[in-house]
């Protein structure tokens, strides 16, 4: 083999062996962008799921203060202990799961997989509704207590702590409302950054590809 046919050969080990690293180069991206692809995919049903109760607790959170303003409204329609105590009951429950999913909506919470919420919006917006949450939670603990010793108490003595509760209840229904879809716009955004991201991977192996 002379020199010219030496060189020949050895020019195309190298164009092989440029292609063959190329190629590993390409495959292994490609294999990256699906793994990656998959773990953002599985990241994002993983918040989707908690998207969805920290949403749906929002809203449960307008039904029990719904519930609340309902109790306290029949006070003034059943006078018998034995009535009084089935609403005394009602109320106490309602009123401590109202707290306790307000507390967690905003700081979360380990056992109902409720992360704390970093969101500025939301966090102003519950900020903007507390005043209106502790004027009716204190008012509806403060029935709790009066009826606590004496469930046939008079209704004149807790006439003011009901129309507390009845007063704030409209303006927290519209606090909530807004608060519900500040997580729901949040939510979606997160599905726009996630199929962003997938049509930017695609992008990515086909150029590859091609």
């Amino acid at each position: 083999m002379n020199a010219e046919q030496t060189v020949r050969v050895d020019y195309k080990k190298d164009q092989f062996s440029k292609l063959r690293i190329y190629y590993l180069l390409a495959l292994s991206t490609i294999a990256l962008s699906i793994i990656l692809g998959q773990f953002l995919v599985q990241k994002h049903l993983r918040e989707q799921e908690s998207d969805a109760r920290t949403v749906n607790l929002a809203g449960r959170q307008r039904m029990l203060s719904q519930q609340i303003s309902k109790l306290a409204h029949r006070l003034n329609e059943i006078s018998s202990k034995e009535g009084r105590l089935s609403l005394l009951n009602q109320l106490k429950t309602a009123n401590k799961e109202w707290e306790r999913n307000n507390r967690s909506l905003r700081y979360g919470n380990d056992s109902l997989a409720l992360p704390t919420n970093k969101d500025a919006l939301v966090n102003q917006l519950f900020s903007n509704n507390q005043p209106t949450f502790d004027s009716i939670f204190l008012a509806s603990t403060a029935l709790c207590g009066k009826m606590e010793g004496k469930a046939d108490i008079a209704y004149p003595l807790l006439e003011n702590n009901v129309q507390t509760i009845l007063q704030h209840e409209g303006l927290f229904l519209e606090h909530m409302d807004a608060i519900v879809s500040a997580f729901e716009q949040i939510a979606s955004q997160k599905i726009l950054r996630l199929k962003r991201t997938e049509y930017i991977l695609l992008g990515v192996s086909l150029s590859i590809i091609m």
